[in-house]
């Protein structure tokens, strides 16, 4: 797993690693395939190798499209059949413009979303009713340990999150009660589907705080 902070350090990372592996889908990407509708016309943002495309194709028939910075992780997904390209959504070229512009049923955002300087103007222009996020729980106990020895991850300022009114947030992460205040500006209910700490007999709040690992489905509100 890539530990970069920096944008740009990752993307030097993703750009030039090429040792990848088919891998399969955890109950956090379950969660993405079991709740996303059957036959939907999905973009898989940060799509890797493909591996959630590959499940949504086969349980779910949906038709996919996917962007994604690793040329090797792209390779291992053209093998399957899938519709990825390679670039950069934060300096998009013609075709990954086209792509972006494109009206979707589901758009998925796989461990991605903090280092894109873009997030806050994918989010106003995105065109989709259904937005699933999977990624890191910033509000975990575990990364607020790791902040207070001093080992988090420390994202660029560029890359903050930003309501659609224009306030920025005070840390460049996102804890599920901030996430939820930052996709509601942008017309999105948020709601917790699935997290990595699984004894259902600990309350919510608790699992949430033993959980790195989160994944969130973003609903548009009706007009």
């Amino acid at each position: 797993m890539f530990q970069s902070s920096s944008y740009e350090a990752a993307k030097v990372r993703f750009t030039t690693h090429e040792d990848y592996e088919p891998r399969r889908i955890g109950r956090c990407l379950q969660a993405v395939v079991d709740h996303c509708p059957r036959g939907a016309r999905v973009l898989d943002i940060g799509c890797g190798s493909g591996r959630i495309m590959l499940a949504l194709r086969e349980q779910k028939r949906c038709g996919c499209k996917g962007i994604d910075l690793a040329p090797g992780a792209l390779t291992l997904a053209r093998t399957n059949g899938l519709d990825v390209i390679c670039g950069d959504v934060d300096q998009p070229d013609g075709e990954i413009s086209e792509r972006l512009s494109q009206h979707y049923d589901v758009v998925v955002l796989s461990k991605c979303l903090p280092y894109l300087k873009s997030k806050n103007l994918l989010m106003e222009n995105l065109s989709t009713d259904l937005i699933f996020i999977y990624d890191r729980n910033h509000g975990s106990l575990h990364y607020r340990w790791q902040r207070l020895r001093g080992r988090g991850k420390r994202y660029d300022d560029a890359m903050r999150y930003r309501t659609k009114e224009g306030k920025v947030f005070s840390g460049s992460t996102l804890t599920i009660r901030e996430a939820r205040r930052w996709a509601k500006s942008y017309g999105y209910d948020l709601s917790v589907i699935a997290l990595k700490y699984r004894r259902r007999f600990f309350p919510r709040f608790l699992r949430e705080l033993l959980s790195n690992q989160v994944t969130l489905k973003l609903s548009k509100r009706s007009a």
